[in-house]
């Protein structure tokens, strides 16, 4: 009877290395994923219920902060101030088609205050030209989504050249309005002479108030986004998969169950 074979463990040291380092790398990808997933589900279910909410109504800045909450419904009476419209860079709508968010500030229809407001999307041949139109400024009603991002992605480079006064929030006719890298609206209410909520917030306005043919308003990017926790969690398993089947390879590998025997050569027949 043959003897079964022993397998011995014999790592070697680049092998070893490469698995440490990518290991390391693999489960850093997998954990951040993991935070991710775990706030993207606070997020969502925060959302979901609020967005089931009566629509509120305010006019002030006081009854703003009293009563809006993050994916509030919410009817705000109040004014686009003309002095204001920026561009939020990098936008896509309609099936992937480049362009921007159009970006104001709304104000209040009593007393001080304003809000920063999301107008809609516009296509990128077209943004600037938007943006130096007149615009609407007829005490009226909007509504829309009260958006209060969990973070706020700063758009460092931006804000270095308003202080340094080579950029100017307020729109003039010597130059094109100010064009932000991201969503950075805690900048924005920094470098705005209107007071604002607090809480860095936003006003994304409904499906109503678009225009032909730009801006097109839209609450999907809030109410439907593209990063879903369902996403976050296909990432990390993945990243956790592939770090499990790394080790394996690995300990494969240092057992010599991936080294193939020497391959020994049938004998000749000999020739009748």
């Amino acid at each position: 009877m043959s003897q079964r074979k022993r397998l011995q463990f014999k790592p070697r040291f680049w092998p070893t290395l490469g698995t440490i380092v990518g290991l390391a790398l693999l489960l850093a990808l997998g954990t951040w994923q993991t935070l991710r997933y775990f706030e993207k589900l606070a997020i969502e279910a925060e959302r979901a219920a609020h967005l089931t909410d009566a629509r509120i109504q305010v006019k002030s800045l006081a009854e703003f902060q009293q009563k809006a909450r993050s994916y509030s419904p919410i009817e705000v009476r109040g004014s686009l101030d003309p002095d204001y419209v920026f561009l939020f860079k990098h936008r896509t709508h309609d099936g992937g088609k480049p362009g921007y968010w159009v970006g104001g500030v709304l104000r209040f229809a009593e007393g001080p205050g304003g809000l920063i407001v999301n107008r809609g999307w516009v296509h990128r041949n077209s943004a600037q030209e938007l943006a130096a139109e007149p615009l609407d400024t007829e005490l009226k009603s909007y509504n829309g989504l009260v958006y209060q991002p969990q973070r706020v992605i700063a758009d460092e480079g931006t804000r270095a050249e308003l202080t340094r006064g080579e950029l100017a929030l307020k729109t003039s006719a010597q130059g094109d309005v100010v064009e932000w890298e991201s969503y950075d609206i805690t900048g924005i209410a920094q470098a705005l002479s209107v007071e604002t909520p607090t809480t860095p917030t936003i006003l994304v306005l409904g499906p109503e108030h678009s225009e032909y043919p730009y801006p097109v308003a839209s609450l999907e990017y809030v109410t439907q986004p593209y990063m879903t926790s369902e996403r976050h969690l296909g990432y990390l398993s993945f990243w956790y998969l592939t770090a499990l089947g790394l080790l394996g390879m690995y300990l494969a590998n240092a057992f010599g169950l991936l080294t193939s025997g020497r391959h020994n050569p049938a004998p000749s027949q000999p020739q009748s």
